[in-house]
């Protein structure tokens, strides 16, 4: 039994995430959360058509007036399972691409509880089932945010190598790996889960150091040597975070230009904006019963969604992670030093051996950890979490603390494993610890049980009567019903939990153990898949383009008669009222049938997009943004028709003097044509903005002072070598010769205009040529406080307008870089291995 426990345990671990993924995996179903379906999908549709005709695209102009695609590090341009996306529909390979980092999470967590931390495969079993099938993972199955259990299945990997590259058992090979698997989290998707990860590195790095420092207060040696072992273990951990940063280099370079050019992420972010999504305490109740607020599937009666703030989602503040785990720290809290102190137990785990750092500083660690995790997911509520906005970097970068869950889940589920594991061996048989332990165990089932019998006055201390009478009597009593069966189910995990540590700790035969073992099992098995499978949001394959992406006659309108321009839907179109009555234009789906939108859904846009939007709507240029951008009439005409917008949808009649009313369609959708559009790109004088602020150029860009048929502003004056042209002479004209994603051609008849203004958005990456003088580069500026312009010489031109940021390709080569110098040194150092073998084996031979 003990050589086949842990091919058991891992079996049943694979057959635990196919249970999970059923009804992908099995029922031709996909994931279609609101994620998935309003950005992932959309945007790889597009990538993908460019890419089967042999163009990567580097830049999507089909939102936000055109933005940095390989600045997203969301689209994981180089994650080698994302190839997967090129062979399959994105809606299947999505699907099948959550599950599959499921199962390497679990697998991950598995090794490293194995590994690390030295506990047996029954154990091991239970904490890897906790980390990769409860909270944050089956959570993410309903947010259909892909990328997030994908960056977070490295986690448990990168720490196991963590805890190597810390050890004295650390080789250079050691080290590279480290690197690899730090990379390839940053390749995967989800920078905030990769900020996580770096912040616990940082915290293993300085506990490796202490462990592994011989430095004492009786017997301090020479500081040199009493140090060495800290300086080795930094130096190992910053070698290997260099070889990833500087793998995933074509990642992290472009988006963290898009970063520092973005409306959201330009700069210090605002507080409110930050902890949005904070973990209120009140949302602790989830920890225990996560149906305490009722079904998150229904919106209409989840009343935790209704007292918190807006756009707050059930899979970022629920950190349910099974009875196991809480019953497992409260044992750890009272019966400490029998767990974890240096008495051997009679009956030895089979991989004590092998642990890499002493059960009681893993044990530490890992508190401190989980710790760390609650008082950071707290945010707004927690003083940690503002001192680390204020004076760390990267606090004040990314929003909904409550994503710090992750890591809580990853704690707890560690220590969950050891409990379980130093309990089965025999470390709380008897004395005061193990009735301590068993008073807890009955305690907790008792106030479960009173819990569940008073649910009703603890919903209303949550904030329940405020919204009791926007209820039917019917849906209240349901909603009680649902929080107090939530807790008596609860209760019944706990009194499992009561009977397995009464048992735990005694001599039982080997036999016995195995058993308990099992039960142990089957508890946490039956807790988490019974909590997650509960949660996924899945559509049928066949239906879910029908549903998300329709056909429809005012899609095929748009398609004939929008070419290659754009359209504009205003506020009204998708307010939650109207928005199901043309689903296809919700967001960035548009996409999906060709059209190009003036604005689109994604938590970055370029900052003088997101600017110029909230003066054409009449609002503070920095007035705070969520994804969408802002487009609520009257609009500022003058400002719409420079942006290539030829149709404005909305609900509303707008009897305004420049819109023209061309159609109307199903549920009184009115189509109205932009009169004055001035088209892709149009010829103007330029009127310099050097020397002003951001705030004088807005100031005299809509205060009227400026003639805008006529004159553009520019960030930067025109070249002087040009000869002037008379003013008498017509602006001139400009004609799309050919438009593709990176590259845009233009026919210019240049007059007394000098500056193109092309209607995409600017970015530095964008480089113009001449073709007519062999490739002359031409200056480009940023024109109208957000476009591209060009300053192009008097005559007839063919323009080139490129876009071939010098982030990415700085980025590529040294990701390429870095990589042919580790296969000539792998490769080096194989062969000089091979040779060794060969000496030796001579030697032997010669020796016989």
């Amino acid at each position: 039994m003990r050589r086949t426990a842990p091919i058991l345990a891992f079996a049943i671990l694979a057959a635990a995430v196919v249970i999970l993924g059923s009804s992908i995996l099995f029922e031709g179903r996909v994931l279609s959360g609101p994620d998935v379906v309003n950005y992932f999908i959309p945007t790889t549709h597009f990538a993908r058509e460019w890419l089967r005709q042999g163009i990567l695209p580097l830049w999507n102009p089909m939102t936000f007036c055109g933005w940095p695609l390989v600045g997203d590090a969301q689209l994981r341009w180089l994650y080698p399972p994302n190839l997967l996306l090129l062979l399959v529909e994105p809606a299947i390979a999505f699907s099948l691409l959550v599950i599959l980092h499921i199962g390497f999470a679990a697998t991950g967590m598995w090794f490293y509880l194995r590994k690390a931390a030295g506990v047996g495969p029954w154990a091991a079993l239970c904490g890897a089932a906790t980390f990769g099938m409860a909270g944050f993972f089956a959570c993410h199955l309903m947010s259909s945010i892909v990328v997030f259990p994908a960056t977070a299945a490295w986690v448990p990997w990168i720490l196991l190598l963590g805890w190597l590259v810390g050890s004295r058992r650390a080789r250079a090979t050691t080290v590279v790996l480290f690197g690899f698997a730090i990379g390839a989290q940053v390749l995967s998707g989800a920078p905030q889960i990769v900020f996580f990860t770096w912040i616990v590195l940082l915290l293993q790095a300085f506990w490796c150091a202490a462990t592994e420092t011989t430095w004492g207060w009786r017997s301090a040696p020479a500081w040199s040597s009493a140090l060495r072992p800290a300086v080795t273990v930094f130096a190992r951990y910053a070698t290997a975070g260099a070889i990833g940063v500087a793998l995933a280099g074509s990642t992290i370079i472009p988006a963290s230009e898009f970063g520092a050019l973005s409306f959201q992420r330009g700069g210090k972010a605002d507080w409110e904006y930050i902890t949005d999504n904070s973990l209120a305490p009140r949302y602790l109740w989830l920890t225990i019963a996560p149906r305490f607020f009722g079904d998150p599937h229904i919106e209409g009666t989840y009343w935790g969604g209704l007292i918190g703030q807006p756009g707050e989602g059930y899979w970022d503040i629920c950190g349910y992670a099974g009875m196991g785990p809480l019953a497992a720290l409260l044992v750890a809290l009272l019966c400490w030093r029998p767990l974890f102190g240096k008495r051997e137990p009679h009956q030895p785990s089979e991989t004590a051996h092998t642990r890499l750092v002493r059960p009681s500083a893993f044990g530490a660690f890992h508190v401190v950890l989980a710790i760390l995790a609650l008082a950071l997911a707290l945010g707004r509520y927690s003083p940690v979490f503002r001192v680390l906005y204020e004076w760390v970097p990267g606090f004040d970068r990314f929003r909904v603390p409550s994503r710090w869950l992750l890591l809580w889940q990853f704690s707890v589920a560690t220590l969950f494993a050891v409990v379980l594991d130093r309990s089965l061996i025999g470390r709380i048989e008897h004395g005061a610890a193990k009735r301590r332990t068993v008073v807890a165990l009955v305690a907790l089932v008792i106030l479960l049980v009173v819990a569940a019998a008073f649910s009703p006055a603890l919903m209303e201390a949550a904030g329940f009567g405020e919204f009791a009478s926007r209820f039917e009597p019917a849906v209240v009593r349901n909603l009680r019903h649902g929080t107090a069966g939530s807790f008596w189910r609860a209760a019944a995990f706990a009194l499992g939990w009561l009977v397995f540590f009464t048992i735990a700790g005694k001599r039982l035969p080997s036999l016995w153990r195995q058993s308990l073992a099992i039960f142990a099992t089957l508890l946490v098995l039956c807790d988490v898949l019974s909590f997650a499978t509960q949660l996924p949001v899945t559509r049928a394959r066949e239906l879910q383009a029908e549903e998300f992406y329709p056909r429809s006659p005012l899609v095929g309108f748009l398609a004939v008669e929008l070419g290659d321009h754009r359209y504009l839907a205003l506020d009204d179109v998708h307010y939650w009222w109207n928005d199901q009555n043309q689903p296809e234009l919700w967001a960035n789906r548009a996409t999906v049938a060709g059209l190009r939108d003036a604005r689109g859904y994604y938590p970055l846009c370029l900052r003088w997009v997101g600017e110029y939007f909230n003066v054409m709507s009449r609002r503070p240029a920095r007035y705070a943004l969520g994804g969408l951008l802002s487009a609520e009439g009257p609009l500022d005409l003058s400002l719409l028709s420079l942006l290539d917008v030829r149709f404005l949808l909305s609900y509303e009649n707008l009897a305004t003097a420049g819109l023209q009313l061309v159609q109307k369609t199903s549920f009184d959708l009115k189509i109205y044509g932009v009169v004055g559009s001035r088209g892709p790109a149009f010829l103007a004088k330029a009127r310099s903005t050097e020397g002003l602020s951001e705030e004088e150029e807005i100031a005299l860009f809509v205060g009227g002072r400026l003639d805008r048929r006529i004159w553009a502003l520019a960030s930067a004056p025109p070249p002087s070598q040009w000869k002037a042209v008379p003013e008498e002479v017509p602006l001139g004209t400009v004609k799309l010769a050919r438009s593709t994603p990176n590259r845009i051609e233009l026919d210019v008849d240049r007059g007394s205009g000098d500056l193109v203004v092309v209607a995409e958005a600017y970015h530095p990456g964008w480089k113009a040529t001449r073709r007519a003088a062999g490739g002359e580069h031409l200056s480009v500026v940023r024109a109208n406080h957000a476009l591209t312009g060009v300053y192009v010489p008097p005559g007839r031109n063919r323009i080139a307008l490129v876009f071939q940021p010098d982030s990415f390709r700085v980025g590529l080569y040294l990701s390429l870089a870095v990589w042919l110098v580790l296969t000539a040194v792998g490769a080096a150092t194989l062969g000089t291995r091979r040779r060794d073998d060969k000496i030796v084996v001579a030697y032997r031979q010669a020796r016989e």
